[in-house]
């Protein structure tokens, strides 16, 4: 015999844990009820002890996790603009730099005064241009990050 009719009523009675008298006779004289009621309360056992064994986070830790990954995203994003406009005006102080460099290597041959002069005159003239491009990004840079960050 490979089935049973009260085999049903034998998982219903394991899993309520709620056994009738006729029932667990049944049991006891049907060798498929007895396999199945075996197999059946040997899962339902480590189903419970897995269940006591995991400790799933609560809906309140994954809801914190979630917005602290939501908050971290935003402040990445955030400063992407920022750090290419450092990056950019990193660029404009090498440039200004390699310019005095260059002009001042005209000036060598005189004296020690004359290439003081020379370099404050041209210090004079690329301040007044790094004065300007600073200004200028000091103007653009809330647009730049405006058009950056929205999400048209």
């Amino acid at each position: 015999m490979t089935e049973c009719p009260r085999e049903q009523d034998v998982l219903d009675a394991i899993a309520s844990t709620l056994w009738l008298d006729d029932l667990g006779q049944h049991v006891d004289e049907c060798p498929v009820c007895r396999d199945l009621a075996t197999v059946a309360a040997a899962l339902r056992d480590e189903g419970q002890a897995a269940r006591r064994e995991t400790h799933p986070p609560t809906a309140g830790q994954v809801w914190w996790r979630a917005t602290m990954r939501t908050r971290a995203e935003a402040a990445r994003a955030a400063a992407r603009p920022i750090t290419l406009l450092q990056g950019l005006s990193a660029a404009c102080a090498v440039g200004v730099f390699a310019a005095l460099i260059t002009r001042s290597r005209g000036a060598v041959g005189q004296s020690l005064t004359g290439i003081l002069n020379a370099l404050s005159a041209v210090a004079m003239q690329q301040a007044l241009v790094v004065g300007l491009v600073l200004a200028a990004a000091v103007i653009l840079a809330p647009f730049v990050i405006y058009f950056v960050l929205s999400d048209d």
